[in-house]
């Protein structure tokens, strides 16, 4: 995860399986009729995930 300076990362993903599991996680979607609408304003990451 690139975190540029100022930046802090709301989670750590060590795997693309964390991601996907953080997506779909019951209480992340409670978050997503707060986010949707506000993702203009959402700073994105580069993920590098390993060759596989």
């Amino acid at each position: 995860m690139t975190v540029r300076v100022g930046q802090t990362p709301a989670a750590q993903f060590e795997n693309r399986e964390d991601v996907r599991e953080y997506y779909v996680h019951p209480a992340h979607q409670a978050l997503t009729q707060f986010s949707f609408p506000n993702s203009e304003l959402i700073v994105t990451v580069d993920y590098e995930a390993p060759a596989q």
